[in-house]
């Protein structure tokens, strides 16, 4: 499979370790914490992985995606989180910064099965300013 570019309608989830979700008076997800997508000083990118890439309802695709990010050793812990966004607003919240974003479906060399291919990667030109 070849990289290419992520449609603006389309959607990506990364898995968020439960220390960066954000949680109400019950315990409930509310959301996630800035910190769940802050880059290292030495990377260029965020890996995510492509929702759409699945078929089905939106829980079975998020179901699957789960699973893909399993399978290529992640530990997942029954408290963390699955946070998705649209790519469209992934491109305008950027630009909002400054930053120019690609989106790009990557296949991964991790997974040796070809229609298991979900992951993407976020490409960010950063700025030195604009570093976390």
């Amino acid at each position: 499979m070849a990289v290419s570019n992520l449609k603006h309608e389309d959607h990506v989830a990364r898995h968020v370790s439960s220390g960066k979700l954000k949680r109400n008076e019950v315990g409930v997800v509310y959301g996630c914490f800035p910190q769940a997508f802050l880059m290292r000083r030495d990377e260029e990118e965020l890996s995510g992985s492509w929702v759409e890439f699945f078929t089905g309802t939106w829980n079975e695709r998020l179901i699957r995606t789960l699973e893909a990010i399993k399978s290529v050793g992640l530990t997942v812990r029954p408290r963390d989180g699955l946070v998705a966004s649209n790519i469209g607003a992934i491109h305008e919240t950027c630009g909002l910064f400054g930053v120019r974003a690609r989106v790009l479906h990557e296949p991964s060399k991790k997974i040796q099965t070809p229609h298991i291919q979900p992951f993407v990667v976020f490409h960010v030109k950063m700025t030195s300013s604009s570093i976390c």
